[in-house]
């Protein structure tokens, strides 16, 4: 397999193009079901308080914890589970949203003023509306913060003040089946002329080269995030301040060529004829079981293809959307946070939680799982897949 010693990583700071480029949450199918989970059976149940303060007992936190989250491919329970076994009175309830729905579902429970205690807000822009407008509780004393890189606070803050802590980083580009390239002596392309050599090698081998997964609208936005990392950032580093003071705009010649390119692939059926009735989790099967060749997705889609086909050889790589000659950039970015609700009735509570999350040990076997890299400086990445070995570092 041949790699390009020019592939480099934009860890770009999308805070003016959120609204466009920003990332959405990667859809998993754990988070296509809603679940409520309550305290575990034989747990006391909680203190009847007044005006629905909690109180803080010898024996723990009591009161209600009330979580709606979105969480990709990462598995919250041994989180919940610990908090549960710390403080046996407090009442859990937890409500999983979809990455498609998510957000739509937060914003009216914020406007009805039934904000959960927990929530998970995207970085950039995002947070920092839901700030400026006295959703979220600052954190910026907590003791983990410090353990954050600066530069990934910096997306969930406002004026200095951080809002949410980050817990998951990601990169976004082109997924691989290595079995399938060496099956037809293919190596993995490093611009768009070997792309399209390799797409139409695939399909004349009746493997269709791309999953599609369009019918969740944000999932083509994978590829518009992956291939502006080279046509936008790699050309022009500055694009968001340019954007923002109005010297540049969305006709900016690598914007065009973006969506030029991918009409090539469309005009040759690279991704099948079912794109829009495909969604990412058929997609995500499709290529688990090998009837395709490719996808363009988020590096968290790899825990969920484990899940189908552990053994798979697979790979992640900036998507090769450069001409021939031109350097490659992979896209890599903050994904999502944990917000407290400023008007939280349970505030030490909900601190608790991301303090349990931040806990080295807990922190260390919840990433080591998930395949992933972790967030925190000071906590080993002791399980991260090997297909995102070469991609992170």
């Amino acid at each position: 397999m041949r790699r390009s010693g020019k592939m480099k990583i934009a860890a770009a700071l999308l805070l003016c193009s959120t609204v466009v480029l920003g990332a959405c949450g990667s859809e998993s199918s754990q988070n296509k079901e809603t679940a409520k989970v309550t305290e575990a059976a034989g747990t006391a149940a909680s203190t009847e308080l007044a005006a629905g303060e909690p109180e803080k007992q010898e024996d723990g936190l009591t009161g209600e914890l009330n979580i709606f989250v979105h969480v990709g491919s990462m598995d919250i329970n041994p989180v919940i589970e610990k908090m549960q076994q710390e403080n046996p009175d407090l009442k859990i309830n937890l409500e999983m949203g979809s990455g498609t729905q998510y957000e739509t579902v937060l914003k009216t429970k914020l406007s009805a003023g039934e904000a959960p205690d927990i929530m998970t807000v995207w970085p950039g822009s995002r947070t920092a509306d839901y700030a400026a407008k006295g959703y979220l509780e600052k954190l910026t004393e907590e003791p983990w913060a410090a353990r954050i890189p600066a530069t990934i606070n910096s997306e969930f803050s406002l004026e200095d003040d951080l809002y949410a802590m980050c817990f998951t980083v990601g990169g976004e580009g082109l997924i691989y089946n290595q079995d399938l390239f060496d099956q037809y002596n293919l190596s993995v392309p490093q611009n768009f002329d070997e792309l399209l050599n390799v797409c139409e090698t695939f399909q004349k081998n009746g493997v269709q080269p791309f999953a599609s997964g369009y019918k969740d609208d944000w999932v083509i936005m994978r590829y518009t995030n992956s291939a502006f990392a080279t046509l936008g950032y790699g050309r022009e580093p500055d694009f968001d301040k340019k954007l923002a003071s109005g010297e540049l705009d969305f006709s900016y010649p690598g914007w065009v060529e973006l969506f030029d390119k991918y009409g090539v692939l469309l005009d040759k059926h690279y991704f099948g004829d079912a794109i829009l009735s495909t969604d990412s989790s058929q997609a995500i099967a499709d290529f688990a079981t090998g009837k395709t060749a490719m996808m363009i997705h988020t590096s968290s889609t790899i825990s969920e293809i484990r899940k189908v086909s552990p053994d798979m050889k697979l790979g992640l790589t900036a998507t090769p959307v450069n001409n021939a000659g031109e350097e490659l950039y992979a896209n890599w970015k903050s994904g999502l946070g944990f917000a407290v609700s400023s008007k939280s009735k349970n505030k030490e509570a909900a601190k608790r939680f991301l303090e349990i999350w931040a806990d080295p040990e807990v922190n260390e076997a919840l990433y080591h799982n998930n395949g992933e890299p972790t967030i925190l400086n000071d906590v080993p990445s002791t399980g991260t897949d090997p297909a995102l070995q070469d991609f992170y570092s």
